[in-house]
């Protein structure tokens, strides 16, 4: 009997140390996203490193901005202090790849089929509910904590995300 509750906390020792990193791993993936450790991130693939931001379901569908982390040129990866000519700063993290590394996914609920539209009008509705990729993003992160937000990118790509390399 002593050996199967040893066994047991034997298997739950193992299964909390993945589980506390995988969150750890989750809030540095919502800090570097956002600059908010509580931001609403799920994982879409987390063995090819993909995170939907702010996700929700609509009809059906995913609705949300998905991130292709290890499609980001980790080379091309740039974060900077910016300031406006009205004093407001920001950190601004540029992301470059070759493929896709940002998308939203969109479904708008709106009857593209009626004779009421025009063409025109059709074809707009039709490319709006479209998901919208792109090989590069510009995060705006509203925060003064830039060295942590660096320490949340390289947290990322050291525990388990791969990115992409420039060949020169």
């Amino acid at each position: 009997m002593k050996s199967l509750g040893l066994a047991a906390l034997v298997s739950i020792a193992a299964i909390a140390p993945s589980r506390a990193n995988q969150d750890v791993f989750l809030t540095a993936v919502s800090f570097a996203l956002t600059g908010y450790d509580t931001a609403h991130v799920e994982v879409v693939d987390r063995a090819n490193c993909i995170f939907m931001l702010n996700g929700t379901r609509l009809h059906g569908h995913l609705v949300g901005e998905v991130f292709h982390l290890n499609n980001i040129d980790v080379d091309r990866l740039t974060i900077e202090d910016w300031r406006d000519t009205f004093g407001t700063t920001w950190i601004q993290v540029n992301l470059r790849g070759e493929s896709t590394i940002y998308e939203y996914t969109g479904v708008y609920d709106i009857d593209t089929s009626g004779d009421h539209l025009s063409v025109d009008t059709q074809l707009t509705l039709q490319q709006m509910s479209r998901p919208r990729q792109s090989s590069a993003w510009v995060l705006k992160i509203y925060s003064r904590e830039k060295d942590r937000l660096i320490r949340a990118w390289q947290y990322i790509y050291a525990n388990g995300c791969t990115g992409k390399k420039s060949p020169f």
